[in-house]
């Protein structure tokens, strides 16, 4: 592992979720053993995180809207009092309705704390001299395909339309498809870890990103 550092999301969880057994994020069991407070502990930081992560990613969709990610938008569709959820027209009540970060005039905001948590975990990334070295032979050796000994190697799929033709797909305000859609996205990924430009490289942060979660991802 890289051994990133869990005590601030663990004092976190620990303080804002304190009353809070967090039942509906307990880890499934599996060969290891956990004494009960170490389970509970565990459930409180997959719930703590999970918000976060919903906030964060709500700052990704609201800023492209041409990834067409909006069905990930789901803490405006809460209503916080009543503890359901509306979801294509039809009602769901929650499983967990404890939110004490969650302000449901704003509810992707993240708290002073809930940021500080952020922070703290990226500066565990971007100081991680492993994880880094890891990332440059990502991108020194990386590509989004590869032709090989008359063979074409990609990663998992690129996006067809029912007759069998390369679906178009818009990339920085043009629409691109099959070999333009995977060249346009190895140059943005590219862009977004070596592009001294703050927008470019904000661009291709979101589009990494969008590759891990996107709905018409090639990978």
């Amino acid at each position: 592992g890289y051994g990133i550092r869990m005590l601030p999301l663990a004092t976190f969880a620990m303080s804002a979720y304190a009353d809070d057994p967090c039942e509906q994020f307990r880890p499934k069991p599996g060969d290891e053993e956990y004494t009960d407070n170490e389970l509970i502990l565990m459930a409180r930081m997959q719930k703590a995180i999970t918000i976060i992560q919903l906030k964060l990613e709500a700052q990704v969709i609201r800023r492209r809207p041409e990834f067409e990610m909006g069905d990930r938008l789901l803490l405006d569709k809460i209503d916080y009092a009543r503890g359901v959820i509306q979801l294509d027209g039809q009602e769901y009540s929650l499983n967990d309705s404890n939110f004490p970060t969650i302000d449901p005039a704003d509810p992707y905001a993240l708290t002073v704390e809930e940021q500080g948590v952020a922070d703290r975990l990226r500066l565990s990334f971007l100081e991680n001299d492993k994880l880094q070295a890891h990332v440059a032979l990502l991108f020194r050796k990386g590509s989004m395909y590869l032709a090989f000994n008359g063979n074409l190697l990609y990663h998992g799929c690129i996006p067809m339309d029912a007759d069998g033709s390369f679906q178009a797909v818009t990339l920085d305000g043009q629409p691109v498809a099959g070999k333009s859609y995977l060249d346009r996205i190895d140059r943005l990924v590219r862009q977004g870890y070596f592009s001294h430009d703050p927008m470019q490289r904000q661009f291709g942060q979101d589009m990494m990103w969008y590759l891990w979660a996107g709905p018409k991802s090639p990978i």
